[in-house]
């Protein structure tokens, strides 16, 4: 046993927990969704399915609150093991960070390895070899100079913590059979150059859309992880890094990004039909309200996403694009149209005006961003939208957008149009 033993360990535990961390995230989703359709009266197929099969609980309309107090209480033992995987998964990125990055392991950490080599059944033995070979390593860790500055450290973290997108994996009937497949597919990609993997990679051949988009979204889905916990390392207040350290982790990074990347493209490419009709809706319900909300990276409204593009629009079209966004708020459904290659995101349109939108649940969409398509730049702003992040629910900055862009709207669009 030695430290490269103990780092594939460490690593195949933080692939377990991401994993467990997908599957709950799944789970909490559908349940959320199950729960928010009862509470608003809908006895959906999908609801009364689940609790019968689940539960063997006959739902109605008389015993709906307990069927949603029912659900509840299985909900909050899904956010406490969520909770729970969460805080193992940064114990074990940061044992592992330590060690690959040549940072001194506290006794805490020390007492987490020990628990964990417990847990793989090693010797007496074998567990002190491995420690006395830490304790190397946490020596060497001691004498370190040519630190990088806190100023310099933020300047990098605030350049890989940008445009997250959300990726949200909904419940399959076939998850742990897929599963398995994406984890096939995770090990082929890390033991074989992109190229080569690229001859052998069929998903979307074998399987139907939704099962290959399912896959490629769970592939997506850890490679994020891998990257923001690549980002957590730097945040750490323990960890010091120094220049070589830091090449390392900016070498680290892009290998990440490109396999995001190269999974992202797979999953964009996947062909349907409802990607591939120019005239698909948006399925609106129009008895609730349509509530809006705008990406942006900062609480400051004037910095939101939208009212920045809007700068860029020409003042003949911005009465068209105050018009789309009404319209869509009252439920006018004409001028919608599913991206193709986009997975969730459409658009509002009116002659050369794109308004992107995504829904986060129910009535609530995330407004991406405006721009006026032209034939060589749509993919460019298309991209832009896509890799923007989900806006938070948040009322009051909702309400202070809204007031600026009509404000903006009303100052500057061109009369008599």
């Amino acid at each position: 046993m030695n430290i490269t033993n103990l780092k594939k360990i460490l690593y195949d535990r933080i692939t377990n927990a991401n994993s467990k961390l997908n599957s709950l995230d799944i789970s909490i989703n559908f349940y959320k969704e199950i729960i928010l359709d009862l509470e608003n009266g809908k006895l959906n197929v999908r609801g009364k399915n689940f609790l019968e099969d689940k539960y063997q609980f006959y739902l109605t309309k008389e015993n709906l609150m307990r069927g949603i107090n029912v659900l509840n209480n299985d909900l909050f033992i899904l956010e406490e093991q969520k909770r729970i995987e969460k805080a193992k998964l940064k114990n074990l990125t940061l044992a592992l960070s330590s060690l690959k990055y040549k940072q001194i392991l506290s006794p805490s950490l020390m007492d987490y390895i020990k628990d964990i080599l417990l847990e793989e059944k090693l010797s007496e033995v074998e567990i002190i070899n491995i420690f006395e070979k830490i304790k190397i390593h946490n020596s060497k860790c001691q004498d370190k100079t040519n630190r990088i500055s806190g100023n310099d450290l933020f300047l990098i973290l605030n350049m890989l913590n940008q445009g997250y997108e959300e990726i949200v994996i909904k419940d399959h009937a076939k998850k742990e059979k897929l599963e398995m497949v994406a984890k096939k597919c995770l090990a082929l990609i890390e033991s074989n150059p992109l190229t080569k993997v690229t001859e052998v990679l069929n998903i979307d051949e074998v399987y139907n859309a939704k099962d290959a988009r399912y896959i490629y979204s769970l592939m997506l889905k850890h490679y994020q992880n891998e990257i923001i916990a690549l980002i957590e390392v730097l945040k750490n207040p323990e960890f010091y890094f120094n220049i070589a350290i830091l090449q390392d982790i900016k070498d680290d990074y892009k290998i990440l990004y490109q396999k995001y990347m190269y999974v992202r493209n797979l999953l964009d490419n996947i062909k349907d039909d409802i990607y591939e009709k120019e005239t698909e809706e948006v399925s609106l319900d129009e008895e609730e309200t349509i509530n809006l909300y705008y990406s942006t990276n900062s609480y400051d409204p004037n910095k939101c996403y939208f009212i920045n593009d809007l700068m860029g629009i020409r003042e003949e079209s911005l009465q068209k694009v105050l018009d789309l966004i009404n319209d869509f708020k009252n439920g006018k459904k004409s001028r919608i149209k599913m991206l193709s290659g986009y997975h969730g995101l459409f658009e509002l349109k009116d002659d050369q005006i794109r308004i992107v939108l995504k829904l986060m649940d129910n009535q609530n969409y995330s407004v991406m961003g405006v721009f006026i398509k032209k034939a060589d730049n749509d993919m460019l702003n298309y991209n832009k939208m896509a890799n923007r992040p989900i806006a938070v629910k948040n009322e009051a900055y909702t309400l202070a957008v809204e007031r600026l862009y009509n404000e903006y709207i009303s100052e500057f669009a061109r009369k008599g149009r």
